[in-house]
């Protein structure tokens, strides 16, 4: 079984410079939850397996310019 492919993703983000040599930036990231069943009896798991995928994940970075 593999996890499902998640289609849709809404991301969002924010950039400041804090100095002319420094700088932050933020993103939250979304992944819409996706879904998949499995009917294969012969899987080890047994028939009408589910699978879920859902993300939520918090990105940041501070970087200097050298």
């Amino acid at each position: 079984m593999l996890a499902p492919i998640t289609r849709y993703h809404i991301t969002g983000g924010y950039g400041k410079s804090l100095s002319d040599y420094w700088r932050f930036d933020v993103a939250l990231e979304y992944a819409v939850k996706a879904s998949q069943t499995y009917t294969n009896p012969q899987l080890p798991f047994g028939s009408d397996t589910v699978t879920t995928v859902e993300t939520l994940a918090l990105h940041t970075m501070l970087s200097r310019e050298w």
